[in-house]
């Protein structure tokens, strides 16, 4: 049907979207703007979906979306649109539709260690280590604490809150970042998401 919506969201896999009838409206934001698009948690019912509304966003709750950017395309009967993984897209139905979705999975990018303790990770190894860091915490303290882990490391008092959690957090960090940067990179993924 024509007005149909899919909220702002990413795949872990690569996708071909074919339009077969109809037109939509696909908007695509890299996965360098994660922050900025306030991704729901690991474990919320609406996890990989955005928490803003992309055309009415609510700017004191979620300031960061004022820098995103992205891109805004048509796609008609006939077309075929690749969407990579970890990038987001919005998708409208503007008209009554048919669409065919084809999602894979490809040959994982090489991790290239640039000195001791750090490597260079591209923008959707970044997002993907994020959720993999949710769900170790959510392993080691439960799904429920979670939020609370994460509220703490805003508030700085993780360390003290969830010892021993955390410490696992920066044993499987510390071999990709050099410790000074664990912090940063938590309260980063945790910022407006954990309200």
């Amino acid at each position: 049907m024509d007005g149909v919506l899919t909220p702002a969201h990413y795949d872990e896999q690569e996708n071909l979207f074919a339009q077969v009838e109809g037109h939509k409206r696909i908007i695509l934001m890299a996965p360098s703007e994660f922050s900025g698009m306030y991704p729901f948690p690991v474990h919320h019912p609406c996890d990989r979906q955005s928490q803003v509304d992309i055309f009415n966003p609510d700017l004191e709750r979620f300031p960061k979306f004022a820098q995103v950017s992205g891109y805004d395309c048509l796609v008609s009967p006939g077309e075929v649109l690749y969407i990579p993984a970890y990038w987001w897209h919005h998708i409208i139905s503007l008209t009554p539709t048919i669409s065919v979705n084809f999602w894979y999975k490809c040959g994982q990018k090489d991790i290239q260690p640039k000195a001791a303790n750090r490597v260079l990770l591209c923008d959707t190894q970044r997002v993907s280590l994020r959720r993999n860091i949710e769900k170790v915490i959510g392993d080691t303290v439960t799904p429920q604490k979670v939020k609370p882990y994460f509220r703490a490391v805003v508030a700085g008092t993780v360390e003290v809150e969830f010892a021993e959690a955390h410490a696992t957090v920066a044993k499987l960090l510390v071999m990709i970042m050099p410790p000074e940067e664990i912090m940063g990179f938590l309260v980063e993924s945790a910022e407006g998401r954990y309200a």
